[in-house]
Parts: C-alpha cells; structure tokens; sequence
C-alpha cells in the first residue's frame, strides 16, 4: 500500500489528529490523577495507608500552623504600620559626643 493511502487508511482507523492528541491527553491526566492521589482508589485501604494519611495530614496542619504563626510575628513587628499619623515623617535623633566614642 503507498505511503498516502496508509495514512489516510490510519486516519480513517484511528480518528483525525486532533482526537488522537485529546485522547493522549486524556490518558495522562488520568495516570496522574491516580499517581497522585491522596487515596488510592481501591474500595477499603489498609492500616498503613491510613496512617500514612493521618501523617500526611498531621504534617500538613502543623506546617499551617507554623507558617500563619510565623507571618503573625512578622506582621505584628516589622510590617504593620506605626499607630500615629504621618508615621512616615518619624526621625530617631541621635547624639555622638567624643566621650561615648571613647575619644578624651
């Protein structure tokens, strides 16, 4: 058979090449979907699937946790503005005498 009447024969058989790619895509998203499913899809886990989800999710609220107590501190000290208007035209005066540099 020549080269042009196999691929439309293959065409014809399979679909044009745009279901073909569809299809494909399908197909991945389906193997990662199952690939990285929290829970495997089986009907009744096993003991040690469980408590490899409760660490999952143990671990997961801690680092929540942690991070939202983090951003609380930070957010209190060094981002939140200062409570008194025109905060911005604060200045720190500061006096240098020749004593405190440790010159007599």
């Amino acid at each position: 058979m020549p080269s042009h009447e196999a691929e439309r024969a293959a065409r014809i058989e399979l679909g044009g090449i745009e279901q073909v790619k569809e299809q494909v895509r399908e197909e991945r998203l389906g193997n990662w979907l199952i690939r990285f499913s929290p829970m495997p899809l089986r009907s009744t886990p096993t003991s040690q699937e469980l408590r490899r989800h409760r660490v999952m999710i143990f671990t997961l609220a801690l680092a929540i946790g942690a991070t939202t107590a983090i951003f609380s501190v930070v957010y209190g000290v060094l981002l939140r503005p200062l409570p008194y208007t025109d905060s911005s035209r604060i200045m720190a005066l500061f006096e240098s005498t020749q004593r405190a540099a440790g010159h007599i």
